[in-house]
């Protein structure tokens, strides 16, 4: 049986068009490669050659600063957002075969769903207002910088009221990799949410809201064979909600990734939880029903980078869930707009088997880059 998924089993497949997406996605990277191509000519070419990936560069706190502009996490995230061309190809049922061949051309790296400034749709309740990614990415540094300051003069910050469960507040982490001459440049980027509780053995769903709202996230998951539901809760305590990984320039998400490990495990977690959008459909938010817990009738995509990056590393699928919030795309220069849903693929891993996992990667990468030089 065909996969649902893939436009190669349609009827009839519109070749002209395809390679008509496929040449202005491949025209519009070029534009944006000039901007990356600033950026490296800043920083260095060196820094791209040998060891300097990792000599070069450090790690530092996401802060507010870091969130906006070609040269922050901004840049990043716009260069990796799936093209115009691929939601195009959604309403023409061609997505796949416009992904394949702009993979096959280098004409794609990313697959994220939402614009970085335009707010989603709730989709299932349309008239809620709601975040764009930068503005929920600076309200939740905000939030977890005055949550810092009250834990850092010794007194417990002020509960979040969910309720009748007064909880402690979750917190907002990141972390930016930037070249050491040149820490202005966001090269990579990661997000993700922890609990301000500090004893585990005291993290609970009654009094955390970390907890609280990983039990909600795990709860909405149709799972697959393998990891059971019950097994999840129960490593909840010691369980890292991941977020986002994004990478502006080649290998960097990666030398990112593998410096995150230690200290998340530091923090006493041991395992990860994070989804990815795995595929995607245009809907009408006012006549297409979310259903909860449902599955889109007619999904494309795959994010195939992402899942193999992920499943490279020991982290894998364990389920997945339709996304309440809708992406507005815009699909011409007019502005006219397509809303596109997006099945989110659930993934764990146990950050021992992860940390080694990356070790090896990373050690074959140095290697590799090491060649260069010689």
């Amino acid at each position: 049986m065909n996969d649902p998924s893939d436009d190669l089993s349609a009827d009839v497949v519109d070749e002209a068009l395809i390679h008509r997406l496929v040449d202005e996605a491949l025209l519009r990277r070029q534009k944006g490669n000039t901007v990356l191509q600033q950026q490296t000519a800043a920083i260095g070419t060196a820094l791209f050659h040998g060891e300097g990936l990792w000599k070069e560069t450090m790690l530092v706190p996401l802060r507010e600063e870091h969130v906006q502009g070609e040269n922050g996490v901004e840049g990043c995230y716009e260069r990796s957002t799936l093209p115009r061309e691929f939601i195009i190809a959604l309403q023409t049922n061609t997505a796949r075969r416009v992904q394949r061949e702009l993979r096959r051309s280098k004409g794609q790296r990313g697959g994220m769903l939402h614009k970085f400034h335009r707010r989603p749709i709730d989709w299932i309740h349309i008239e809620h207002p709601t975040e764009s990614v930068c503005e929920q990415m600076i309200r939740e540094l905000r939030k977890t910088d005055a949550i810092t300051s009250v834990l850092e003069t010794g007194k417990e910050p002020e509960k979040i009221q969910l309720g009748e469960m007064s909880l402690s507040p979750q917190i907002y982490e990141g972390a930016v990799l930037v070249p050491q001459k040149q820490p202005h440049i966001v090269l990579a980027w990661a997000d993700w949410y922890r609990s301000s509780v500090e004893d585990v053995t005291k993290r609970t769903p009654s009094n955390d809201e970390y907890i609280y709202w990983l039990l909600r996230d795990i709860e909405s998951i149709n799972m697959d064979e393998g990891l059971q539901m019950q097994e999840l809760a129960i490593r909840m305590q010691h369980m890292l909600n991941f977020y986002t990984l994004n990478g502006g320039h080649p290998g960097s998400a990666s030398v990112l990734f593998t410096r995150l490990v230690p200290y998340w495990k530091h923090l006493g977690y041991r395992s990860i939880l994070l989804w990815r959008h795995k595929l995607q459909q245009v809907v009408d938010p006012l006549t297409d029903g979310y259903l909860a817990g449902g599955r889109l009738s007619n999904p494309q995509g795959g994010n195939d980078d992402s899942h193999m990056f992920f499943t490279e590393r020991g982290i894998h699928d364990i389920g997945t869930s339709l996304s309440p919030l809708l992406a507005p795309r815009a699909i011409n220069d007019a502005g006219d707009e397509i809303c596109v849903a997006s099945t989110r693929e659930y993934m764990f891993g146990d950050l021992d088997e992860v940390e080694e996992n990356c070790n090896e990667i990373d050690a074959t990468k140095r290697a590799e880059y090491a060649q260069r030089q010689q």
